[in-house]
């Protein structure tokens, strides 16, 4: 018997192991973690989601052709080349691992975690499309176990901690009650397996280079350099070399935790607070007014309209490079702010998975939904919930974004200006408790959530050094330039966004053709090496002299 034979019956008697003996002792073991262990884990098994690689992987194959296209530099362009192919080859490995494990999902047939204490561990009902009943193998293990393999071959010495990450991530679906130890110890090995063959075929063809080639320094190189220069940004010194932006931040942070001492002490104001709006008979009646809920849309939509110029300005900044005075970080700033703060943070993350229900819901004003302090994990709402306050945190952040680029003039300008557009945001912010949608602490948290999230941002892009570069004259000359890229022809001499789209045309037609061109390399790749495995075990025929 050979080595191989050896490994191969080892791994099968593993599997029947863990299949037989500790899939039902797991499931039993599930309700004596600790619930942080198991909330952890909700947290975790995201990551193993192939969704947001299928969204990721193209937008970075598609920049790296833009790159590959329009770069004058070789060397950028040889970069460029090698992202683009790394990133499809990803997206196939996850892709085509994705669609076995679908196949194998609906084959077996298998019962999940759910029915094991009426249908037990081994129940099946194979080719079946019941989503209770696709248990076996794991998906989330198999793109854990795709996405391992390629990061174990592309940092080689990193071996032992993608292991143990990927174990740990593939694991927390067992702990949230998703999958069988089995299911998921097949996944991995399937998405790895999958990683490994279809990078062997790729090799062997030439779609992707050795991991020795030079290019794989000049990218880690960039890298490298991009990494120091953000960590600088946020060593200590940097942080407390103003007095000033230090006073604000540790004010914020001392805010912070005084509002939490007062509405965790005091629940009854925010009752109180949403009862000044109340009506026994018409409840939350300002939520009715027609002329109030246009003020209020005009916040919505004015919000989300500045947003996303923001990220316009950027990619027309970042495009037009030096053709611009004002530096990147000016509309990198708003355009950070607006991402991390209303966009993750608040609707990402606390919004959808707080579960705290709204005033208009809960029952001291005739819903039948239970009050719940901020910050307190609940599970009175599933989505788009009360904390905290989204179209506050948004209207908040515009004004912080505003104030804190606009200050020096609006300094000069004393008590004309400024108050009142403080007072415009006061009254946006105000208007969702008014109507029965937002407590008075989702809007105070609100407020300082953003005000932390604007201070990181200004400190890490620096406003403070280059905003002495936003004069008059610079406004002018950059809006000029933004004028010509948006409305220059196709062929101008300067850059203009006629000729970005017909790039980006290009550069998504080079992502396709480079999918079609690996896909052709894996099949050929494969059929050689299974070509190879049979020849090495077929003995040539010993023929006879004379025969």
């Amino acid at each position: 018997m050979t080595t191989r034979q050896l490994r191969v019956g080892a791994l099968a008697s593993l599997l029947l192991l863990v299949f037989f003996a500790i899939d039902p002792l797991a499931i039993r073991a599930l309700p004596a973690l600790p619930e942080v262990v198991v909330a952890a884990a909700h947290k975790l098994t995201a990551l193993g989601n192939s969704a947001w690689l299928a969204v990721l992987l193209p937008l970075i194959a598609l920049a790296a052709a833009f790159t590959e296209i329009r770069s004058q530099s070789p060397s950028a362009r040889r970069c460029a080349s090698v992202t683009l192919r790394l990133a499809v080859a990803l997206f196939l490995f996850v892709l085509l691992s994705g669609i076995a494990v679908q196949l194998l999902k609906h084959s077996f047939g298998r019962a999940r975690p759910e029915w094991f204490a009426e249908l037990g561990p081994y129940a099946m009902r194979p080719y079946g499309f019941d989503f209770s009943f696709n248990s076996f193998p794991s998906g989330h293990a198999t793109t854990v176990g795709a996405v391992a393999m390629f990061l174990c071959w592309m940092f080689p010495k990193r071996v032992t901690l993608i292991a143990a990450i990927a174990v740990i991530i593939a694991g927390t679906r067992i702990v949230t009650g998703s999958h069988y130890p089995s299911d998921v110890l097949v996944g991995l090995a399937l998405g790895a397996g999958t990683t490994w063959l279809l990078g062997r075929a790729l090799l062997l063809t030439g779609q992707i280079p050795p991991r020795h080639d030079p290019v794989f320094d000049r990218i880690g190189s960039r890298n490298l350099t991009r990494s120091v220069r953000f960590a600088r940004g946020l060593s200590w010194t940097a942080w407390t070399r103003d007095p000033l932006y230090l006073s604000l931040l540790i004010g914020t942070l001392i805010a912070m935790n005084a509002a939490m001492v007062i509405f965790f002490s005091a629940p009854q104001i925010d009752i109180a607070a949403s009862g000044l709006f109340f009506d026994a008979e018409r409840g939350f009646w300002m939520a009715e007014n027609q002329t109030l809920t246009v003020i209020r849309y005009i916040f919505l939509r004015g919000t989300q309209l500045v947003a996303l110029a923001a990220l316009v300005l950027y990619l027309i900044w970042w495009r037009l490079g030096r053709r611009m005075q004002i530096p990147i970080a000016l509309p990198a700033y708003a355009a950070a702010c607006f991402a991390i703060g209303p966009g993750l943070l608040v609707n990402g993350v606390f919004k959808s998975h707080w579960g705290r229900a709204r005033p208009a819901n809960i029952e001291a004003f005739g819903g039948d939904m239970v009050f719940t302090l901020p910050f307190e994990r609940a599970d009175q709402c599933l989505s788009n919930c009360s904390f905290p306050s989204g179209e506050g945190s948004a209207i908040a952040m515009l004004a912080i974004v505003v104030g804190s680029i606009f200050w020096p003039w609006l300094r000069r300008r004393g008590y004309r200006v400024w108050p009142v557009g403080l007072a415009i945001a006061l009254l946006g912010i105000a208007l969702r408790v008014a109507m029965g949608r937002h407590f008075l602490s989702d809007s105070v948290f609100a407020v300082l959530l953003m005000v932390l999230i604007a201070l990181i941002a200004y400190r890490w892009c620096g406003i403070t050094a280059i905003r002495g570069q936003l004069t008059r004259a610079a406004m002018h000359r950059d809006m000029a330039s933004v004028k010509s890229y948006l409305t220059s022809p196709y062929r101008a001499p300067v850059p203009s966004l006629a000729s970005d789209l017909y790039t980006l045309l290009l550069a998504a037609w080079r992502v396709l053709t480079t999918t079609g061109a690996m896909l052709r390399a894996m099949t050929l790749g494969v059929w050689r090496q299974l070509r190879g495995l049979w020849l090495s075990r077929v003995k040539p025929m010993q023929l006879e002299p004379g025969e």
